[in-house]
Protein backbone atom coordinates (compact mmCIF):
# COMPACT_ATOMS: atom_id res chain seq x y z
CA UNK A 1 0.00 0.00 0.00
CA UNK A 2 1.34 3.48 -1.11
CA UNK A 3 1.48 5.99 0.89
CA UNK A 4 -1.45 8.19 -0.70
CA UNK A 5 -3.53 4.94 -0.13
CA UNK A 6 -3.05 5.12 3.63
CA UNK A 7 -3.42 9.08 3.54
CA UNK A 8 -6.73 8.01 1.52
CA UNK A 9 -8.74 5.84 3.94
CA UNK A 10 -7.69 8.33 7.25
CA UNK A 11 -10.16 10.79 6.48
CA UNK A 12 -9.69 12.34 9.66
CA UNK A 13 -6.31 13.28 9.08
CA UNK A 14 -7.17 14.67 5.64
CA UNK A 15 -9.88 16.89 7.69
CA UNK A 16 -7.24 18.10 10.26
CA UNK A 17 -5.09 19.26 8.40
CA UNK A 18 -7.06 21.20 6.24
CA UNK A 19 -8.43 22.82 9.69
CA UNK A 20 -5.48 23.58 11.25
CA UNK A 21 -4.34 24.98 7.76
CA UNK A 22 -7.13 27.39 7.80
CA UNK A 23 -6.44 28.14 11.65
CA UNK A 24 -2.96 28.94 11.26
CA UNK A 25 -3.70 31.08 7.89
CA UNK A 26 -5.96 33.27 9.67
CA UNK A 27 -3.21 33.30 12.78
CA UNK A 28 -0.90 34.50 10.26
CA UNK A 29 -2.86 37.57 8.62
CA UNK A 30 -3.58 38.73 12.13
CA UNK A 31 -0.42 38.25 14.13
CA UNK A 32 2.76 37.77 11.74
CA UNK A 33 5.50 40.59 11.41
CA UNK A 34 3.74 43.32 8.80
CA UNK A 35 5.87 45.58 6.59
CA UNK A 36 4.46 47.38 3.84
CA UNK A 37 7.45 47.39 1.74
CA UNK A 38 10.98 46.00 3.47
CA UNK A 39 13.53 48.29 3.62
CA UNK A 40 16.43 47.81 0.73
CA UNK A 41 20.16 48.45 1.55
CA UNK A 42 20.23 50.58 -1.15
CA UNK A 43 24.32 51.70 -0.74
CA UNK A 44 23.36 55.46 0.84
CA UNK A 45 21.74 56.31 4.29
CA UNK A 46 21.56 60.08 5.94
CA UNK A 47 23.05 61.49 9.05
CA UNK A 48 20.92 64.25 10.86
CA UNK A 49 22.48 66.24 13.59
CA UNK A 50 20.68 68.37 15.79
CA UNK A 51 22.34 70.34 18.07
CA UNK A 52 20.84 72.74 21.22
CA UNK A 53 18.70 75.14 19.81
CA UNK A 54 20.06 78.29 19.13
CA UNK A 55 23.89 76.77 18.47
CA UNK A 56 25.90 79.26 16.05
CA UNK A 57 26.88 77.67 13.18
CA UNK A 58 29.99 77.86 13.33
CA UNK A 59 29.57 75.38 16.55
CA UNK A 60 27.57 73.33 13.89
CA UNK A 61 30.05 73.21 11.18
CA UNK A 62 32.53 71.82 13.85
CA UNK A 63 30.65 69.10 14.91
CA UNK A 64 29.81 68.27 11.46
CA UNK A 65 33.50 67.89 10.47
CA UNK A 66 34.08 65.33 13.28
CA UNK A 67 31.65 63.22 12.98
CA UNK A 68 32.21 63.22 9.40
CA UNK A 69 36.19 62.37 9.65
CA UNK A 70 34.63 59.69 11.85
CA UNK A 71 32.68 58.03 8.95
CA UNK A 72 35.04 58.20 6.24
CA UNK A 73 37.36 56.36 8.38
CA UNK A 74 34.84 53.21 7.78
CA UNK A 75 36.29 50.84 5.01
CA UNK A 76 32.39 50.65 3.92
CA UNK A 77 32.07 54.23 3.40
CA UNK A 78 32.69 55.74 -0.40
CA UNK A 79 31.93 59.00 0.15
CA UNK A 80 30.32 61.73 2.18
CA UNK A 81 28.49 65.05 1.58
CA UNK A 82 27.85 67.54 3.98
CA UNK A 83 24.54 70.36 4.12
CA UNK A 84 25.11 72.35 7.24
CA UNK A 85 22.15 74.65 8.64
CA UNK A 86 19.21 72.43 6.38
CA UNK A 87 17.21 69.07 8.19
CA UNK A 88 16.65 67.02 5.43
CA UNK A 89 14.69 64.21 8.32
CA UNK A 90 12.88 67.61 9.68
CA UNK A 91 12.61 69.23 6.30
CA UNK A 92 13.53 72.89 8.35
CA UNK A 93 16.51 74.92 8.06
CA UNK A 94 17.75 76.40 11.45
CA UNK A 95 21.73 76.66 12.51
CA UNK A 96 21.62 74.15 14.66
CA UNK A 97 20.71 71.47 12.61
CA UNK A 98 22.99 69.50 9.89
CA UNK A 99 23.00 66.42 7.69
CA UNK A 100 25.37 64.11 6.21
CA UNK A 101 25.12 62.25 2.71
CA UNK A 102 27.09 59.21 2.99
CA UNK A 103 27.56 56.89 -0.01
CA UNK A 104 28.96 53.47 0.96
CA UNK A 105 30.73 51.05 -1.48
CA UNK A 106 29.89 48.54 -3.39
CA UNK A 107 28.27 45.39 -1.87
CA UNK A 108 31.75 43.22 -3.39
CA UNK A 109 33.81 45.92 -1.47
CA UNK A 110 32.48 45.47 1.77
CA UNK A 111 33.45 43.76 4.83
CA UNK A 112 30.80 41.84 6.93
CA UNK A 113 28.76 44.74 8.19
CA UNK A 114 25.37 45.12 6.70
CA UNK A 115 24.01 49.04 6.13
CA UNK A 116 22.23 48.43 9.81
CA UNK A 117 25.28 47.69 11.43
CA UNK A 118 26.95 50.61 9.73
CA UNK A 119 24.06 53.29 11.35
CA UNK A 120 24.43 51.39 14.87
CA UNK A 121 28.37 51.84 14.46
CA UNK A 122 28.24 55.91 13.64
CA UNK A 123 25.06 56.40 16.48
CA UNK A 124 27.09 54.90 19.20
CA UNK A 125 30.40 56.68 17.84
CA UNK A 126 28.38 59.95 18.49
CA UNK A 127 26.90 59.57 21.22
CA UNK A 128 30.25 58.70 23.09
CA UNK A 129 31.74 61.28 21.17
CA UNK A 130 29.55 64.22 20.39
CA UNK A 131 27.86 64.43 23.89
CA UNK A 132 26.29 67.85 22.73
CA UNK A 133 24.96 66.97 19.88
CA UNK A 134 21.96 64.03 18.54
CA UNK A 135 22.43 62.09 15.97
CA UNK A 136 20.04 59.77 14.33
CA UNK A 137 20.81 57.79 10.72
CA UNK A 138 17.99 56.90 8.13
CA UNK A 139 17.41 55.70 4.99
CA UNK A 140 15.46 56.82 1.99
CA UNK A 141 12.56 55.90 1.95
CA UNK A 142 11.73 52.86 -0.40
CA UNK A 143 9.02 54.32 -2.22
CA UNK A 144 9.63 57.55 -3.39
CA UNK A 145 7.33 60.53 -2.49
CA UNK A 146 6.59 58.94 1.19
CA UNK A 147 8.79 61.37 3.71
CA UNK A 148 11.93 61.56 3.82
CA UNK A 149 13.37 59.01 5.73
CA UNK A 150 12.63 55.39 6.50
CA UNK A 151 11.48 55.72 10.15
CA UNK A 152 8.20 55.96 11.28
CA UNK A 153 7.14 59.68 11.84
CA UNK A 154 4.21 60.55 14.18
CA UNK A 155 2.24 63.52 15.04
CA UNK A 156 0.60 64.13 18.07
CA UNK A 157 -2.63 66.01 17.70
CA UNK A 158 -4.04 68.66 20.43
CA UNK A 159 -8.09 67.90 19.63
CA UNK A 160 -8.78 71.21 21.65
CA UNK A 161 -6.95 73.16 18.72
CA UNK A 162 -4.36 74.82 21.60
CA UNK A 163 -6.80 75.48 24.57
CA UNK A 164 -3.54 74.38 26.88
CA UNK A 165 -0.08 74.59 24.61
CA UNK A 166 1.99 74.08 27.16
CA UNK A 167 -0.08 70.70 29.00
CA UNK A 168 0.15 69.20 24.99
CA UNK A 169 3.97 70.05 24.88
CA UNK A 170 4.34 68.75 28.45
CA UNK A 171 2.18 65.75 27.14
CA UNK A 172 4.39 64.85 23.87
CA UNK A 173 8.06 65.06 26.22
CA UNK A 174 5.95 61.88 28.31
CA UNK A 175 5.55 60.39 25.29
CA UNK A 176 8.65 60.22 23.78
CA UNK A 177 10.53 59.57 27.10
CA UNK A 178 8.04 56.37 27.45
CA UNK A 179 8.42 55.35 23.60
CA UNK A 180 11.85 55.00 24.47
CA UNK A 181 11.81 52.68 27.73
CA UNK A 182 9.94 50.21 25.38
CA UNK A 183 12.41 47.72 23.53
CA UNK A 184 10.75 47.49 20.47
CA UNK A 185 11.64 51.18 19.94
CA UNK A 186 15.59 51.78 19.24
CA UNK A 187 14.96 55.51 19.92
CA UNK A 188 12.10 58.35 19.93
CA UNK A 189 13.08 61.60 19.61
CA UNK A 190 11.11 65.05 18.38
CA UNK A 191 12.14 67.92 16.88
CA UNK A 192 10.24 70.54 18.51
CA UNK A 193 11.82 72.77 21.12
CA UNK A 194 10.35 75.84 23.11
CA UNK A 195 14.22 76.63 23.80
CA UNK A 196 15.06 78.96 20.46
CA UNK A 197 16.45 81.93 21.70
CA UNK A 198 14.80 84.85 20.15
CA UNK A 199 13.36 88.10 20.02
CA UNK A 200 9.90 89.62 20.71
CA UNK A 201 8.58 93.11 18.68
CA UNK A 202 6.26 95.06 19.42
CA UNK A 203 4.62 98.09 17.51
CA UNK A 204 3.61 100.94 19.04
CA UNK A 205 0.61 102.01 16.72
CA UNK A 206 0.08 104.94 18.92
CA UNK A 207 3.58 106.54 18.02
CA UNK A 208 3.19 105.17 14.60
CA UNK A 209 -0.20 107.19 14.22
CA UNK A 210 0.95 110.19 16.33
CA UNK A 211 3.66 110.31 13.13
CA UNK A 212 1.55 109.57 10.63
CA UNK A 213 2.90 106.38 9.33
CA UNK A 214 1.55 103.12 9.11
CA UNK A 215 2.53 99.95 11.29
CA UNK A 216 2.71 97.74 8.23
CA UNK A 217 5.24 99.67 6.29
CA UNK A 218 7.53 99.87 9.84
CA UNK A 219 7.31 95.90 9.58
CA UNK A 220 7.75 95.60 6.39
CA UNK A 221 10.97 98.05 6.02
CA UNK A 222 12.40 95.85 9.24
CA UNK A 223 11.00 92.41 7.17
CA UNK A 224 12.88 93.66 4.01
CA UNK A 225 15.78 94.82 5.48
CA UNK A 226 16.46 91.45 7.71
CA UNK A 227 14.77 88.79 5.85
CA UNK A 228 15.06 89.87 2.53
CA UNK A 229 12.25 90.54 -0.46
CA UNK A 230 11.96 89.52 -3.89
CA UNK A 231 11.57 92.65 -6.09
CA UNK A 232 11.29 91.84 -9.83
CA UNK A 233 12.97 89.70 -12.29
CA UNK A 234 14.98 90.70 -15.98
CA UNK A 235 15.93 88.57 -18.87
CA UNK A 236 19.61 88.87 -20.06
CA UNK A 237 21.07 86.57 -22.19
CA UNK A 238 17.74 84.12 -22.44
CA UNK A 239 17.88 84.04 -18.62
CA UNK A 240 16.15 85.13 -16.02
CA UNK A 241 17.50 86.87 -13.02
CA UNK A 242 15.60 87.22 -9.81
CA UNK A 243 16.20 90.73 -7.78
CA UNK A 244 16.26 90.18 -4.00
CA UNK A 245 16.92 93.36 -1.60
CA UNK A 246 18.68 92.55 1.68
CA UNK A 247 20.95 93.94 4.09
CA UNK A 248 24.66 92.27 4.27
CA UNK A 249 25.34 89.47 6.92
CA UNK A 250 27.62 91.72 9.56
CA UNK A 251 24.28 94.44 9.07
CA UNK A 252 22.00 91.78 10.80
CA UNK A 253 23.90 89.80 13.40
CA UNK A 254 22.88 92.14 16.58
CA UNK A 255 19.56 94.38 17.92
CA UNK A 256 21.79 97.01 17.17
CA UNK A 257 20.47 96.64 14.17
CA UNK A 258 17.14 98.72 14.42
CA UNK A 259 19.30 101.55 14.67
CA UNK A 260 20.29 101.17 10.55
CA UNK A 261 17.18 100.50 9.78
CA UNK A 262 15.04 103.74 8.50
CA UNK A 263 11.13 104.70 7.64
CA UNK A 264 10.36 107.78 5.85
CA UNK A 265 7.82 110.05 7.98
CA UNK A 266 7.05 112.85 5.74
CA UNK A 267 10.43 114.61 4.26
CA UNK A 268 12.55 112.77 7.20
CA UNK A 269 14.16 109.43 7.35
CA UNK A 270 13.27 108.56 11.13
CA UNK A 271 14.51 105.02 12.76
CA UNK A 272 12.38 102.27 13.20
CA UNK A 273 13.67 102.01 17.11
CA UNK A 274 10.91 105.05 17.80
CA UNK A 275 8.00 103.28 17.34
CA UNK A 276 9.27 99.12 17.60
CA UNK A 277 10.71 97.69 21.04
CA UNK A 278 12.62 94.58 20.99
CA UNK A 279 12.74 92.25 23.95
CA UNK A 280 14.11 88.45 24.44
CA UNK A 281 12.05 85.72 24.39
CA UNK A 282 12.33 81.83 23.83
CA UNK A 283 9.81 79.90 22.13
CA UNK A 284 9.80 76.94 19.22
CA UNK A 285 11.76 77.76 15.58
CA UNK A 286 8.18 76.13 13.80
CA UNK A 287 4.77 75.65 15.35
CA UNK A 288 3.79 72.19 13.86
CA UNK A 289 0.45 71.45 12.76
CA UNK A 290 -1.11 68.22 10.78
CA UNK A 291 -4.71 67.88 10.39
CA UNK A 292 -5.41 71.28 11.14
CA UNK A 293 -4.69 70.68 14.50
CA UNK A 294 -1.84 71.68 16.77
CA UNK A 295 0.86 69.05 16.26
CA UNK A 296 3.96 67.59 18.67
CA UNK A 297 6.34 65.75 15.70
CA UNK A 298 7.75 62.32 16.81
CA UNK A 299 10.21 60.59 15.03
CA UNK A 300 11.03 56.81 16.00
CA UNK A 301 12.67 53.60 14.65
CA UNK A 302 12.49 50.19 14.85
CA UNK A 303 15.26 48.19 17.66
CA UNK A 304 16.69 45.68 15.70
CA UNK A 305 14.73 42.30 15.89
CA UNK A 306 11.49 44.11 15.67
CA UNK A 307 9.54 45.58 12.85
CA UNK A 308 7.45 48.80 12.53
CA UNK A 309 4.40 46.45 13.35
CA UNK A 310 6.17 45.87 17.01
CA UNK A 311 6.45 49.61 17.40
CA UNK A 312 3.18 50.71 16.37
CA UNK A 313 1.31 48.25 18.91
CA UNK A 314 3.86 50.13 21.73
CA UNK A 315 2.98 53.54 20.40
CA UNK A 316 -0.80 52.59 21.62
CA UNK A 317 -0.09 51.23 24.23
CA UNK A 318 2.03 54.52 25.29
CA UNK A 319 -1.10 56.03 23.80
CA UNK A 320 -3.39 54.64 26.60
CA UNK A 321 -1.23 55.29 29.47
CA UNK A 322 -0.02 59.13 28.65
CA UNK A 323 -2.54 60.63 26.78
CA UNK A 324 -6.20 61.88 27.72
CA UNK A 325 -8.88 61.48 25.17
CA UNK A 326 -8.78 65.28 23.73
CA UNK A 327 -5.11 64.17 22.35
CA UNK A 328 -4.50 61.72 19.37
CA UNK A 329 -2.06 60.82 16.86
CA UNK A 330 -1.59 60.69 13.12
CA UNK A 331 1.12 58.62 11.24
CA UNK A 332 2.85 60.47 8.11
CA UNK A 333 4.71 59.41 4.98
CA UNK A 334 5.08 55.47 4.48
CA UNK A 335 4.28 54.57 7.59
CA UNK A 336 0.84 55.81 7.22
CA UNK A 337 0.18 53.22 4.62
CA UNK A 338 1.52 50.49 7.02
CA UNK A 339 -0.76 51.49 9.60
CA UNK A 340 -3.88 51.53 7.20
CA UNK A 341 -2.97 48.37 5.86
CA UNK A 342 -2.16 46.63 8.87
CA UNK A 343 -4.96 44.21 10.27
CA UNK A 344 -6.50 43.74 6.96
CA UNK A 345 -8.11 40.36 6.61
CA UNK A 346 -8.51 40.84 2.68
CA UNK A 347 -5.66 38.26 1.94
CA UNK A 348 -7.25 35.67 3.87
CA UNK A 349 -10.41 36.45 2.20
CA UNK A 350 -8.94 36.21 -1.31
CA UNK A 351 -6.79 33.16 0.29
CA UNK A 352 -10.50 31.49 1.08
CA UNK A 353 -11.52 32.16 -2.57
CA UNK A 354 -9.11 30.68 -4.16
CA UNK A 355 -8.75 27.25 -1.83
CA UNK A 356 -12.87 27.13 -2.47
CA UNK A 357 -12.40 27.56 -6.91
CA UNK A 358 -9.24 25.26 -6.35
CA UNK A 359 -11.68 22.63 -5.45
CA UNK A 360 -15.08 23.45 -7.11
CA UNK A 361 -13.05 22.84 -10.55
CA UNK A 362 -10.44 20.61 -9.49
CA UNK A 363 -10.68 17.25 -11.65
CA UNK A 364 -10.34 13.40 -10.58
CA UNK A 365 -6.94 12.53 -10.66
CA UNK A 366 -5.55 9.80 -10.80
CA UNK A 367 -4.01 8.05 -7.57
CA UNK A 368 -1.39 5.53 -9.53
CA UNK A 369 1.69 7.21 -8.25
CA UNK A 370 3.30 10.12 -9.73
CA UNK A 371 6.50 9.85 -11.10
CA UNK A 372 9.47 12.28 -12.58
CA UNK A 373 6.99 13.75 -15.22
CA UNK A 374 7.67 16.99 -16.94
CA UNK A 375 5.34 18.89 -14.39
CA UNK A 376 7.60 17.71 -11.72
CA UNK A 377 10.76 18.43 -13.31
CA UNK A 378 9.50 22.58 -13.77
CA UNK A 379 9.14 22.55 -10.14
CA UNK A 380 12.31 21.34 -8.83
CA UNK A 381 13.52 23.31 -11.40
CA UNK A 382 11.89 26.22 -10.09
CA UNK A 383 13.22 25.75 -6.87
CA UNK A 384 16.51 24.72 -7.25
CA UNK A 385 16.53 28.55 -8.96
CA UNK A 386 14.77 30.40 -5.96
CA UNK A 387 17.47 28.62 -3.51
CA UNK A 388 20.19 31.45 -4.47
CA UNK A 389 17.63 34.15 -4.36
CA UNK A 390 17.29 33.06 -1.12
CA UNK A 391 21.03 33.05 0.17
CA UNK A 392 22.05 36.33 -1.81
CA UNK A 393 23.13 39.42 -0.48
CA UNK A 394 23.16 43.15 -2.35
CA UNK A 395 21.43 44.95 -3.58
CA UNK A 396 17.84 43.89 -3.71
CA UNK A 397 18.59 40.89 -1.40
CA UNK A 398 15.53 41.57 0.79
CA UNK A 399 12.87 41.67 -1.89
CA UNK A 400 14.28 38.63 -3.12
CA UNK A 401 14.53 37.26 0.08
CA UNK A 402 10.95 37.38 0.31
CA UNK A 403 9.66 36.79 -3.01
CA UNK A 404 12.27 33.25 -2.97
CA UNK A 405 11.07 32.40 0.61
CA UNK A 406 7.36 32.91 -0.31
CA UNK A 407 7.59 30.91 -3.46
CA UNK A 408 9.79 27.91 -2.61
CA UNK A 409 7.80 27.49 0.67
CA UNK A 410 4.52 27.33 -1.24
CA UNK A 411 5.71 25.24 -3.88
CA UNK A 412 6.87 22.55 -1.23
CA UNK A 413 3.30 22.81 0.57
CA UNK A 414 1.39 22.89 -2.38
CA UNK A 415 3.23 19.73 -4.26
CA UNK A 416 2.61 17.78 -0.69
CA UNK A 417 -1.10 19.33 -0.49
CA UNK A 418 -1.11 18.07 -4.29
CA UNK A 419 -0.18 14.25 -3.61
CA UNK A 420 -1.98 13.55 -0.13
CA UNK A 421 -4.47 16.14 0.75
CA UNK A 422 -6.51 16.28 -2.66
CA UNK A 423 -7.00 12.43 -3.20
CA UNK A 424 -7.90 11.96 -0.05
CA UNK A 425 -10.74 15.02 -0.31
CA UNK A 426 -11.43 13.22 -3.90
CA UNK A 427 -12.62 10.31 -2.49
CA UNK A 428 -14.39 11.94 0.14
CA UNK A 429 -16.78 14.64 -1.49
CA UNK A 430 -17.14 11.88 -4.24
CA UNK A 431 -18.55 9.39 -1.90
CA UNK A 432 -20.70 12.22 0.12
CA UNK A 433 -22.12 12.57 -3.84
CA UNK A 434 -22.61 8.54 -4.11
CA UNK A 435 -24.20 8.77 -0.54
CA UNK A 436 -26.59 11.70 -1.01
CA UNK A 437 -27.57 11.43 -4.96
CA UNK A 438 -29.97 8.47 -5.67
CA UNK A 439 -29.30 5.76 -7.52
CA UNK A 440 -30.82 5.62 -11.35
CA UNK A 441 -31.86 2.06 -12.61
Amino acid sequence: MTSVSRFIHRSRLAWTILIASIAACAWLMTHAQTDLVPQEDKGFLLVNIMLTPGTYLDETESTTVQLEEYILSLSEVETVGALTGYSMMEDMTSTNYATLMVRLRNWSERSFYSIADIQKNITEWARVNLPQAYVETFQMPQIPGYGNGSNISINLQDLTRGSNRQAFIDTGVEFVRRLNQRPEVEFAASSYSQDYPKFKLDVDEIACKRMGISPRTVLETIGNFIAGAYIGSYVQYSNVYRVMIQAGKEYRMSPATLNRIFVPVGKQMVSVTQFVTLTPDMGAAMEHHFNLFPSYPVTTMPAPGYTSDHVRRAIEEVRREVMPETYSYEYAGIAREEAENAGSNDTLFIYSICFLLIYLIIKPLELMGVGANIYVQTGVIMIMGMIPLILENGAGAVGNKSLALAAVGGMAVGTLALLFVTPAFYIIFQSLHERLTPVKE
